[in-house]
């Protein structure tokens, strides 16, 4: 039964755009024309295959990613960059900081001698690990003029 003959209404969908065996696309944009429709959260897992998007050849394949409200992208696995490297993207301007934002003084002091609007670790799932597209970024300048 559809959820929406019940009265439900889903919290959210999930959009493949390149599954690990068989590297299969989600039809995202004719997905994204129903979520906006029903008001419902849209998330792209282009884990792996969010690296075509640098392709003019195959971008194709991820049209419509730009309407999604999240989206989860792992360079490592399709274009070669060094473990671990993954983002999550939000359309939504500083959701990721409100949802992850911690209160503990000891770890973010605001008395620190530059500035802290640049400390990553209340900005990110990771804390205090390192920032991940710190390495991307660098094979980016290395090998695109």
């Amino acid at each position: 039964m559809s959820p929406f003959r019940s009265g439900l209404t889903p919290l959210f969908v999930c959009c493949t755009a390149g599954t690990t065996v068989y590297g299969a696309f989600d039809p995202i944009e004719k997905i994204a024309d129903i979520c906006e429709r029903h008001k419902i959260w849209l998330h792209v897992d282009a884990a792996w295959g969010g690296g075509l998007l640098l392709s003019k050849e195959h971008r194709y394949k991820l049209a419509g990613i730009e309407r999604a409200n999240s989206v989860t992208w792992n360079p490592h696995k399709l274009m070669g960059a060094l473990l671990q490297c993954s983002a999550c993207l939000l359309r939504q301007d500083g959701l990721l900081f409100q949802c992850n934002q911690m209160s503990a003084d000891y770890l973010f002091m605001q008395d620190k001698p530059y500035d802290v609007s640049f400390d990553t670790g209340d900005k990110a799932i990771q804390c205090g690990r390192h920032n991940d597209v710190f390495k991307l970024w660098l094979m980016w300048k290395s090998k695109v003029s």
